[in-house]
């Protein structure tokens, strides 16, 4: 288990592994950081480029855990994007290619049909009822690309609208607060609705 800090000045990141601090240079810095894919941790990165086996039992810490820089040695702790990143073939050192924006519905397309799900519902819905409810308001939209399964089974389109609703998370349309699983639209969301449709 390994950590990488970045004093805040900016000047001075360093791998920490096994106790041992080891300093890296800013260009290395940067190419690490460019081999890397959204939400890959550093351990993925070092495997993928490598070519490094992933090690399925590697444990790694939980999120309130990772302050502390002691490993953790729970064989039964949820391992990370690991698994995935093999099933891409991250050990042949292949790089997922980007799906060009034109061949795809545009994010923001999704963001009013979330909306409108949620506001005929009352405001408040199960997460999975809107993303369907999204999928048959956009099905005749929808391109062969948005509809192309990912990783996870589930298709390209899916995916964009969770990232559809952060961003109205982020702009205030829906609630950040929530519970997990449950979508609600704002008081703000529901006027946003209106100046849609007008």
């Amino acid at each position: 288990m390994f950590v990488v800090e970045t004093w805040k000045a900016g000047l001075v990141t360093k791998l920490v592994a096994d106790g041992r601090e080891f300093p890296i240079s800013s260009d290395a810095w940067e190419a690490w950081k460019e081999a890397a894919e959204p939400f890959e941790l550093p351990d993925d990165v070092l495997r993928r480029v490598l070519g490094v086996p992933t090690n399925p039992v590697a444990a790694v810490k939980p999120a309130a855990a990772r302050s502390s820089s002691a490993p953790v040695d729970n064989a039964n702790a949820r391992t990370t994007r690991s698994s995935r990143s093999r099933r891409r073939g991250a050990n042949s050192g292949q790089k997922r290619s980007r799906i060009p924006s034109d061949l795809l519905l545009p994010e923001g397309a999704y963001e009013l049909p979330i909306l409108e799900a949620l506001s005929a519902a009352g405001g408040r819905r199960p997460t999975r009822e809107v993303v369907e409810d999204v999928g048959r308001a956009l099905s005749d939209r929808l391109t062969e690309a948005d509809r192309e399964p990912l990783d996870d089974g589930g298709p390209r389109w899916e995916n964009r609208v969770q990232f559809a609703r952060l961003r109205l998370v982020k702009a205030g349309f829906m609630k950040a607060d929530s519970p997990r699983g449950v979508w609600e639209i704002s008081s703000a969301g529901e006027e946003r609705l209106k100046e849609g449709k007008a």
